[in-house]
């Protein structure tokens, strides 16, 4: 079973990421942080992808946590997620280890259980996409 780390300070965001994910529940366990320290907690105890909303208590809050630990946990993939691209951000998490950047607005459960790993095959198992 796959764990994934939403961290977000937003309730919304948090409950609408796991809509998008309930037809995995079988499959990975979703744990929430709303904020950096619990996060950081979550992160000790293993997680497989963390989605990390990009502003937290400011600006670049999900930058700068994904900068200071994508190479503290290597087996993460981190993933910046946010309603504003910002290209210049996701390259900059990227070089410091990061996986991408996830639109909140633009993205689909798709988008997600690929993130997370998920092959074509199992995507069309479990009703995601048509083969």
């Amino acid at each position: 079973m796959k764990r994934v780390l939403i961290l977000d300070d937003d309730k919304r965001t948090i409950s609408l990421l796991k809509c998008d994910l309930s037809p995995l529940s079988l499959e990975i366990k979703v744990l929430e942080a709303k904020n950096v320290e619990e996060a950081l907690s979550i992160l000790g105890e293993g997680v497989d992808v963390a989605f990390i909303d990009r502003y937290l208590h400011d600006e670049d809050a999900g930058v700068n946590f994904i900068k200071e630990n994508a190479n503290k946990f290597k087996n993460v993939s981190f993933y910046l997620h946010s309603s504003k691209k910002d290209d210049e951000a996701t390259n900059e998490i990227i070089k410091s280890g990061g996986k991408g950047f996830i639109n909140k607005r633009e993205s689909n459960p798709v988008d997600y259980a690929r993130a997370i790993g998920f092959s074509e095959e199992k995507l069309k198992s479990l009703g995601y996409i048509r083969g």
